[in-house]
């Protein structure tokens, strides 16, 4: 049937001319510039999961003597934005106070108003941002700030000093202090890497519970606590829990109807496009999730409506698949719909024509992961459901029509992420995620993917979901080559590490002399045996010597054996190190040569297409982490030189380092003593 001139005119126009993502929604919050700013606080929607933490922390101020919390929530879910409004509902500003009032809307006798009542000049306000740096020097400048004091009264101080400033000001403050520290995790991360003192948040938060004052400390946390220490050993991963235990964590995940209202009103469409033929659509997928999930509000079929042209199967999965581990570190639901990536939503809008059939569907956004995202989901929690989603679409592909194609697909997609979605792989949802094909068609095809064993019918749910055509236990398998393998060997880590000599920059720089020592890898067991035969290389002032503790060794056990062997084999002029990231090394080295044993050694794997998949997927992403933490082990390492501790703490780098010991070798070199 021909379509109507009318329709045909709407053709020439491309969907990105009439559908528009809202700024407000694509801008970043920044918490120490814009607070005090009108046009921050503007379009910001207090969503029912916003106002519950808000009320869960008032509630703990109000009638405990807890005064730490985190926030932790994915990227895009609107942490900062709500920290905005606590800072601007407290600060001193009275307009800012009064609008973000109005736009809170708490209602009478709430513990919100109680807990942060603000009158006259209001609470003092301190808000940072992280970054990776010291959080004493941050935090010194940014109570600074806040206080107004000359910047020359305030010099660097200990962190006890500078935690019992805070106190003091609760103390002698009418009202309080709310510390808010966004970014968090950078301050986090740069502790472990550089070795500050984790315990300064263990401390100013035990303060703050101690306070005679109201001193509030939030931070604002990607993921939890504990796993900004993922590189550090097994017992100072113990640590920093221990340290979160001082904090309340609450967490700041919006519901799914809460995300869909809010990809509605981030999507938007000019007044003058018809899109009632898709109404339907969003109807069979508002009814189904409401029907699963009775508590959902009856206003999600106008709200997953609104999310046109994204399909509403889509629209009803965003904000699931923004919660999993594998997109908490690579974008939020709002980047997504911005982003130019291959298959992404904004090259859909430059490609698509104005009309209500128009919609980016599920067939499509399972495109988009698998294009852009699918290592990153191997390497997370759900790499297995992925790896037998994946085969059973290339079994479809191999098979079937594109129609049966396009349902396994959906099929796939949906039960990956249905969780917390309400939505499962019925027929009625599968007819309207495949635009055009009767039903009559789609039950037919359902039938021969059923048949094929590519789907099978889950009659407990009246669902399809994949077939799981794997029943390979890779990590039984891993876990048994672990034990069979004992200890890495150490020429694979060798040729992972990128052992580069290692040049004393500023004297090639200044005079044109190259100077440089070698690298060498040794296991800290054999130390005596590989000195021994070591021999430096022609040319070389001396070689930095990276040695590896099994794993179980104490740490300061091993600097001292790294101590002694620097001075027991100067002559060598060799600098023994010990990584702070040995234990981590240790458990990647010996993860990554299980999984290529069993790779190799399991026949099993050449007729199971799901499980190889998956364990190569393994393999890549353990590869990928060693090679980073190798990089980083020469940087991160204690270092010894004839018997004596090396710093290369403030910016000092290995090259650095370099340059200093050179100079004890070449003493009358002048151009060394600039360094």
């Amino acid at each position: 049937m021909k379509r109507s001139d009318a329709s045909t005119a709407d053709d020439a126009v491309k969907l990105s001319g009439v559908v528009k993502i809202s700024r407000q929604f694509l801008r970043s919050i920044r918490l120490d510039t814009d607070l005090g700013r009108e046009d921050a606080l503007s379009g910001y929607v207090c969503q029912g999961t916003a106002s519950s933490l808000l009320e869960s922390m008032a509630r703990q101020i109000r009638d405990t003597r807890q005064r730490a919390f985190t926030w932790t929530g994915p990227y895009g879910g609107g942490k900062s934005s709500l920290a905005l409004m606590l800072c601007s509902l407290v600060g001193s500003n009275r307009p800012m106070r009064d609008r973000a009032r109005a736009i809170l809307d708490l209602p009478p006798g709430s513990p919100v108003e109680s807990a942060f009542a603000a009158r006259d000049e209001g609470w003092l306000v301190i808000p940072l941002v992280g970054k990776r740096a010291s959080v004493t020097e941050a935090l010194a400048k940014a109570l600074n700030a806040a206080t107004g004091e000359a910047s020359a009264r305030r010099r660097a101080k200990q962190k006890q000093d500078l935690i019992a400033d805070l106190v003091a000001a609760a103390d002698q403050h009418p009202q309080g202090v709310l510390l808010v520290i966004d970014e968090l995790g950078k301050f986090l991360e740069s502790a472990a890497q550089e070795g500050d003192d984790v315990y300064f948040f263990q401390e100013l938060a035990e303060a703050a519970s101690r306070s005679l004052g109201k001193l509030v400390v939030v931070g604002i946390l990607h993921q939890s606590f504990d796993a900004y220490a993922a590189r550090l050993s097994r017992q100072a991963r113990d640590d920093w829990a221990k340290v979160q235990g001082r904090f309340v964590d609450i967490p700041l995940v919006a519901a799914t109807d809460e995300v869909i209202e809010l990809v509605g009103r981030a999507i938007e469409v000019a007044p003058s496009v018809d899109r009632k033929g898709a109404e339907p659509f969003s109807k069979t997928v508002a009814d189904a999730i409401r029907e699963r999930r009775p508590g959902t509000p009856a206003s999600v079929g106008a709200a997953i409506a609104r999310c046109w042209p994204l399909h509403p199967v889509v629209a009803s999965l965003l904000g699931p698949i923004s919660r999993r581990r594998f997109s908490q570190n690579e974008r939020s639901t709002f980047g997504f719909l911005a982003s130019r990536e291959s298959l992404g939503f904004m090259e859909y809008l430059d490609g698509h024509p104005v009309h209500w059939a128009s919609m980016y569907g599920p067939s499509r956004y399972w495109d988009y992961l698998r294009a852009n995202l699918e290592p990153a989901i191997l390497a997370s929690p759900d790499g297995h459901r992925w790896a037998v989603a994946s085969e059973a679409v290339e079994r479809a592909e191999a098979k079937g029509s594109p129609l049966h194609i396009e349902l396994t697909k959906c099929v796939a997609l949906i039960e990956l992420f249905r969780s917390g979605s309400g939505l499962v792989p019925e027929p009625a949802v599968l007819r309207v995620c495949v635009h055009g094909s009767s039903p009559a068609n789609v039950d037919h095809a359902l039938n021969d993917l059923v048949s094929w064993k590519i789907l099978i019918e889950r009659r407990h749910l009246g669902a399809y979901g994949v077939f799981a055509g794997s029943d390979f236990d890779i990590e039984g398998a891993i876990n048994q080559a672990r034990g069979e393998i004992g200890t890495p060997d150490l020429q694979h880590l060798s040729a992972l590490a990128d052992l580069q000599p290692i040049l004393a920059k500023r004297l090639y720089h200044e005079t044109g002399t190259m100077r440089w020592f070698a690298r060498r890898m040794i296991r800290l067991e054999e130390a005596e045996r590989e000195i021994a035969a070591l021999r430096p290389d022609r040319g070389s002032v001396g070689v930095f010597v990276l040695c590896l503790p099994d794993l179980g060794t104490a740490a300061s056990a091993a600097r001292n054996r790294a101590k002694r062997l620097s001075e027991e084999h100067a002559t060598k002029r060799l600098v023994v190190g010990i990584p702070e990231n040995a234990e981590r090394i240790g458990e990647l080295a010996l993860e990554l040569v299980a999984c290529e044993r069993v790779l190799k050694s399991r026949p099993e794997l050449e007729g199971d297409s799901v499980a190889r998949k998956e364990l190569l997927g393994r393999i890549g992403a353990v590869r990928t982490d060693l090679e980073d933490e190798l990089s980083d082990a020469f940087g991160l390492s204690r270092w010894f030189w004839q018997g004596e501790a090396q710093s290369t703490e403030a910016g000092g780098s290995i090259s650095r380092l370099a340059s200093t010991i050179a100079q004890s070798v070449y003493p009358s070199a002048p151009w060394l003593n600039s360094e």
